[in-house]
């Protein structure tokens, strides 16, 4: 194996941020980006809602998925996501979530 090849990120060593990807502060969300970039259309992220913390409605213009580690997060159609469930929104896909 090269190391030189290979990125180790210790996320329990990082520090999440205030989640401003839109240009304005999600309150009670948290975030530590991982690799990509808006500009590459590929982005990998550990996200954190605090409980009765939003998300803004929005389209997809890739996928998005996540997988809820605990808690739950109630989409705007009303599905609940609870730890463990893997979940995929397909490109043009639109929707919001709150914890």
């Amino acid at each position: 194996m090269q190391t030189a090849l290979r990125n180790i990120i210790r996320t329990n060593d990082q520090k999440f941020r205030p989640y401003d990807r839109y240009g304005t502060t999600l309150k009670g969300v948290e975030w530590l980006p991982l690799s990509g970039s808006k500009k590459t259309d590929k982005e990998v992220y550990l996200i954190r809602f605090q409980p009765g913390s939003r998300s803004h409605p929005h389209i997809h213009r890739g996928s998005e998925e996540f997988l809820v580690l605990t808690g739950t997060l109630t989409d705007d159609d009303g599905t609940v996501f609870g730890p463990g469930d893997f979940v995929r929104f397909e490109p043009g896909s639109s929707h919001s979530s709150v914890s």
